[in-house]
Order: C-alpha cells, then structure tokens, then sequence
C-alpha cells in the first residue's frame, strides 16, 4: 500500500503474505529480493507521482476485525494509515532507521 498524502514523496508499507512474518524481514536473502522488487517497480513507473522513496515491511498482518481489510480482500487505506500512523512516522522519520528500504530515485 502507498502512503504518501501531504508529504514530499511516496513510501510504501509491504504486507507479507502468511508464513513470511517480521522474523523473516531480518532474512538478508529477503531483504535483498525485497530491495530488488522495489527497484524493479521504481524502473517501471518513472513519474514522481508513482515512485517510491521508502518502504517498510509491517510487523503484523493487516486486520480484518479492525477493518483494515474485508473479507473479500480489499484494503482499506484511509483504515490502515490511521491504526499504523506510527509506521507511517517510521517511513518518513530522518534519518531512516535500519527496516526502512531507501530507494535512489535518481
């Protein structure tokens, strides 16, 4: 999910899918596919409006009892930046700490 309203540049909080959970986050191999799809994705979408600067994995799986998500397995946005309104500080804090993915978007 893109997170970026009222700030500079776009960021980006990745879910895993099950059985991929934080722990697996600290996984160097992850980490490093993970850094090469976002590099892959800011190569396909030039515009600054589409471009991601920063990403970061979330700790918890999205919540369905906290409307998050639905049942059918749409994301409510506007739901998930206010309950992770701390990742979301995280993203964007200066300077970066260690999880967060920096992208050159030169």
């Amino acid at each position: 999910m893109r997170s970026g309203h009222d700030r500079d540049a776009l960021g980006a909080l990745l879910v895993l899918p099950p059985g991929r959970g934080p722990s697996a986050v600290g996984d160097d191999e992850l980490r490093l596919r993970l850094f090469r799809a976002l590099e892959r994705y800011n190569r396909e979408h030039a515009t600054s409006s589409e471009r991601l600067q920063r990403a970061l994995v979330l700790g918890r799986p999205l919540s369905l009892d906290d409307g998050e998500t639905t049942d059918k397995g749409y994301t409510n946005q506007r739901r998930v930046l206010e309950r992770r309104a701390d990742e979301v500080r995280r993203l964007f804090a200066t300077p970066p700490d260690p999880d967060i993915f920096v992208l050159d978007n030169n």
